[in-house]
């Protein structure tokens, strides 16, 4: 009856109150605050918008936001008072008093109670408590702009209700408690008194106190300003810049001497050989390390042994500075500082203490510390969640760590609920344009690219660089693009992935350089669709710049640099180039035996990628079989990366040919060398080089070898 009901064509209900003179009629438990006041102020809509708020109260809850029997058993005054004056508790808090009902109703509702409470707080708390507002001009006007709202929220768009101002709550409470609030002025004057001869006291506390807050902020500023300098400094460009400066000053020096110019380029070429295998990207890391970071790690043990505050947030600048660096070491001891520092100041729960340990996750997550990692990443999920709510930024970073760790593990289901989450999460707190909800989208892409959901991760990679183009943020577009074309060639749209390739190394360039890793991995990913193809030419021009740039970049003996090398020697080989892909391979020869003894590992666990398997597969079947403890393990490799591609590549198959072969299974090695001849495209040098091997291994099977 919401809240109202006349009895003329028959008898009110039993759950109806009636008073004789017909001056209260109507159910209580729906019944607005100006109906219940009986000073005769004119009803209008904003009534039904009452009664509408407590029927929305009952089906979010389960029970009416005042209890029948209770509102009941203060009498026909005690209802009016009630309702007139006392506030219900919101949703989200009511269903805790509830006792096992809220179990049962959240039961109902197909979610346990904590999720119920979760999905209730916020939004839905603040739209039912307007529409129970005791002061009717801070209702909906409307029982449409009651629905609107909820549309809003069901839509994900902001809502117009809003949490009631302080100011609001002191003047009703002012209103309700006359008295208490008068006997309180009372006390509150003899208590000013007191303060006023505190004030000279507390003043000097306070200006010591805003003195060391504006050095540690002054601080703060100038780390993070430096921690910029870093960032921004780009350790291959001052490689390259340090290698030219020295070849510089060795020219100068010999022109000092009188020394011919014909001499003086053979001793720059001289320089140049003895210096070959030296990575300048690495000296570069050393100079920022020992001229800046170093130095400034041994002046905060120094010579802040007394401001701990300070020390603290100067390491985590410091940890920031070389994570960026990819110093990973150097980054772990400085944060483990930071949080042991802030922990004994603010404690564990502090929400500083767990900025840092969840940033000290993402070191140990890249350092392939797993297991440490995730539980330091579910430590502050679960205190974020308990001591800040479920929609903190906080919980936001975890599930993001989390994300990441367990896709790094290939649990995949589990990284990929986490990036839903967050992605919820970053949409609610910081807004669909913002660059943390478009960093969470790529984020969830590339979870359901891992597990095969290529429509919907395309979706989300097309939807993100929209966004990054908005905001004209050319490094979103840069990082993204590539994963674009990664899923279009997984399914087999090889013109549209070479676009996007070239679009993304585009933006690449044009952002990063052309001596970035993103860059450099989009021109490999490209050279691997331009295989598939069969256009090997243009494929051994890219992995060749690739293959240089990494080796000037890196060094020749980064895992990066050798796997790159792999990459184009395979190619050669296919081109028949035989002679020119052995001479790579004898150069990165010993260090693939140094990287296997040094991670004590087989092929399976270099790399990730579904390609760099094949081709480190390959690379160990051909330079060091003998290195395999169990030769069977290059076969299952090989196995593992032919069947994830889904199509009959020739270079695959080939991999797996030489991978039976040498496990002992000619007759199958015979069987996929004529598969890979049956894929291969009309390029007569491979054509004969597979012919080739098929008549060595058919030989070897006649023999029975």
């Amino acid at each position: 009856d919401f809240g109202v009901a006349k009895a003329t064509a028959q008898k009110l209900t039993e759950k109806t109150l009636f008073t004789e003179l017909g001056v209260l009629i109507g159910t209580p438990e729906y019944m607005s605050p100006e109906q219940a006041d009986l000073t005769g102020e004119d009803v209008d809509t904003r009534t039904d918008v009452y009664s509408l708020g407590v029927i929305l109260y009952e089906l979010l809850v389960g029970a009416l936001p005042f209890d029948s029997k209770e509102l009941r058993s203060g009498g026909y005054d005690g209802i009016r008072k009630k309702i007139r004056e006392e506030d219900p508790h919101k949703p989200s808090t009511r269903l805790s008093t509830l006792g096992d009902r809220s179990t049962e109703s959240a039961k109902c509702r197909g979610v346990d109670l904590p999720t119920l409470q979760r999905q209730l707080a916020g939004d839905l708390d603040w739209i039912t408590m307007r529409a129970l507002e005791k002061d009717r001009s801070r209702r909906y006007g409307s029982p449409m702009d009651f629905a609107a709202d909820i549309e809003r929220y069901l839509k994900h768009e902001p809502v117009l209700a809003s949490p009631p101002s302080a100011i609001y709550r002191t003047r009703k409470f002012v209103r309700r408690h006359r008295v208490g609030v008068a006997v309180a002025a009372t006390g509150l004057l003899v208590l000013l008194a007191f303060a006023a001869t505190m004030t000279v006291q507390a003043r000097r506390i306070a200006l010591e106190r805003d003195r060391a807050n504006q050095e540690l902020a002054r601080a703060d500023r100038i780390a993070k300003f430096m921690g910029g300098i870093v960032a921004n400094a780009r350790p291959a460009q001052i490689g390259e810049t340090l290698r030219e400066d020295l070849r510089e000053i060795l020219a100068g020096a010999h022109r000092a001497t009188g020394m011919p110019e014909q001499e003086i380029q053979s001793a720059i070429e001289s320089f140049d050989e003895l210096f070959d295998e030296v990575s300048f990207t690495d000296a570069s890391l050393r100079m920022i390390d020992r001229g800046i970071l170093e130095p400034a790690t041994t002046a905060i043990e120094e010579k802040l042994d007394d401001d701990p505050s300070l020390a603290a947030l100067l390491y985590f600048r410091i940890a920031t500075m070389y994570y960026r660096l990819a110093m990973y070491e150097n980054a772990e001891a400085c944060a483990r500082a930071a949080l042991e520092l802030n922990r004994q100041l603010n404690g564990d729960e502090d929400r500083q203490s767990l900025k840092i340990a969840n940033w000290l996750a993402a070191v140990l997550w890249r350092q392939q510390r797993y297991s440490e990692a995730e539980e330091l990443a579910l430590d502050t999920l679960d205190k974020g969640e308990r001591l800040f709510g479920s929609e903190d930024v906080v919980v936001s970073w975890s599930l993001r760590r989390l994300g990441v760790i367990y896709g790094s593990q290939g649990r995949h289901e589990e990284s990929n609920r986490m990036h839903e989450r967050v992605l919820e999460a970053s949409r609610r707190i910081h807004g669909e344009d913002s660059l943390n909800f478009l960093g969470a989208m790529n984020n969830l892409a590339n979870g359901y690219y891992a597990v095969a959901r290529y429509d919907e991760a395309e979706s989300l990679y097309l939807e993100a660089i929209e966004g990054y183009r908005r905001k004209n943020q050319r490094y979103g577009i840069a990082e993204t693009m590539g994963n674009v074309g990664n899923v279009q060639a997984v399914q087999g749209r090889l013109a549209e992935a070479e676009k996007s390739y070239l679009e993304g190394i585009e933006a690449c360039r044009s952002h990063y350089g052309n001596d970035h890793h993103y860059t450099v991995n989009n021109i490999l990913s490209l050279s691997k669709l331009y295989e598939r193809q069969a256009r090997f030419h243009d494929a051994a021009a890219l992995r060749r710049e690739a293959t240089e740039t990494r080796s000037r970049v890196l060094g020749p003996r980064h895992v990066d640099t050798v796997s790159a090398t792999i990459s184009l020697a395979a190619i050669l080989r296919r081109l028949g180039r035989n002679e020119e892909s052995r001479a790579l391979l004898d150069r990165v020869r010993p260090f693939v035996r140094e990287e296997l003894a040094r991670q004590k590992q087989t092929a399976e666990s270099l790399q990730a990628d579904v390609y760099d398997r094949n081709t480190y597969a390959w690379s160990m079947l051909t330079i060091e079989p003998i290195d395999l403890r169990d030769p069977s393990s290059a076969l299952r490799f090989a196995l593992a990366a032919n069947e994830q591609t889904g199509y009959e590549d020739p270079g695959f198959l080939d991999t797996l040919a030489l991978a039976y072969h040498l496990t002992g299974d000619t007759a199958k090695a015979v069987e996929t060398l004529r598969r890979a001849l049956s894929a291969l495209p009309g390029e007569e040098k491979s054509r004969a080089e597979f012919e080739k091997r098929l008549s060595e291994f058919e030989a070897a099977l006649d023999q029975g070898e």
